[in-house]
């Protein structure tokens, strides 16, 4: 892996990925040495991945290689299944050339860090090595979970084109596990989950960030807000917003130095008053209000009125605390709605990869 702490399991949100409970996404964007991870498997012949792209974003797609010997790497030509929904679920399904031993898949380079996401792989070979010979050995193939190896270089081929089929097929509400066959005269299938980590701390850091108490309990209101069933993304409840320069905001204790993540979902509900400037955003502030980090601002020119848009940002703390801001930052008269407010600190442990297994 490029950068152990640059990925981790995701598990939020499952009900919009098809269900899918744990994805391996990333802290930070992709850029020109994108992160990727290898699996190893001797043998192998078949490889299918399953991935996640969120509607918002063109997809770019991810990158597959292969290697005999996790030195040289070969970029190969999947066949790709696109099944639309809240987040397009991607099939890539590869035929591997003789000797493959490793396969290495790697994020593209897009801006927006959680998109996409790497929820299943499965790689097949005839004849599987068994690295740690057990006690009372037997004919029948068995499954197992293949390691992980990690690199520091990212790969350096380049990829090569992807061809690409639209299924029509109505998307599978549960898509996993996928079944495995066992008959001893078949190459056995392998399923490979998303690699077993010491899962990150991603504590959020605020008080009712997803105004599930029903109140408006540890945010400060300027201007008029209502907590609403109506305004809820998930959960019970979310706010809504209205009239101008209003805001909700919040102070949280921060680590001088450490980087935090802030995520919320905004849905701009009625425009009364075209903003000339500004729209609603989310904003992070010093103890003396000075601004240090704030999201794009949305307004219903960019972003369709009724439909939830996820806000992101990221920032390093000054002190040992800072102030969120949810606001109409502009001139105009926007009713707005918000849920799942979220901060946390990007600091985690590293990934640790359990060693294989023969059972």
């Amino acid at each position: 892996m490029s950068d152990a702490s640059a990925l981790y399991l995701d598990t939020s949100n499952s009900q919009y990925l098809w269900d899918d409970p744990s994805r391996l996404s990333r802290f930070l964007p992709g850029d020109t040495s994108a992160q990727w991870v290898t699996w190893a498997l001797t043998g192998t012949t078949h490889v299918t991945a399953t991935t996640y792209f969120w509607y918002g974003e063109a997809i770019q797609h991810f990158t597959f290689l292969a290697s005999s010997d996790n030195a040289t790497f070969t970029a190969l030509t999947p066949t790709i299944t696109d099944e639309p929904g809240n987040w397009d679920r991607v099939t890539y399904v590869l035929n591997m050339p003789p000797g493959t031993n490793y396969v290495r898949v790697v994020y593209p380079a897009n801006t927006i860090v959680w998109t996409p996401q790497l929820g299943q792989m499965i790689l097949s070979s005839p004849g599987l090595s068994n690295p740690k010979p057990t006690a009372t050995p037997t004919a029948t193939p068995t499954m197992t979970q293949a390691p992980v190896s990690t690199a520091t270089q990212a790969p350096t081929s380049t990829p090569l084109a992807l061809s690409t089929s639209t299924a029509t097929k109505t998307p599978d509400a549960t898509p996993f596990p996928l079944p495995v066959a066992t008959s001893t005269q078949a190459p056995t299938q392998v399923p490979v989950p998303t690699p077993t980590v010491f899962p990150p701390q991603l504590r959020n850091v605020l008080t009712n960030g997803g105004f599930e108490a029903g109140t408006l309990s540890g945010w400060i209101l300027q201007g008029t807000a209502s907590v609403i069933t109506t305004s809820a993304r998930t959960g019970s409840y979310g706010v809504t917003i209205q009239g101008p320069a209003a805001h909700l905001d919040q102070v949280f204790s921060t680590v001088a130095g450490q980087t935090y993540s802030v995520t919320g979902w905004i849905r701009l509900d009625d425009q009364r008053v075209a903003a000339t400037w500004g729209g609603v955003r989310l904003e992070v502030v010093d103890a003396g209000w000075k601004s240090i980090k704030a999201s794009i601002a949305l307004t219903p020119t960019g972003s369709a009125l009724g439909q939830w848009v996820p806000v992101t940002l990221t920032f390093v703390a000054p002190g040992s605390s800072a102030r969120i801001k949810l606001e109409n930052f502009s001139d105009g008269d926007l009713a707005f709605s918000a849920d799942d407010i979220a901060v946390s600190s990007q600091t985690m442990t590293h990934f640790t990869f359990l060693p294989l297994t023969v059972r």
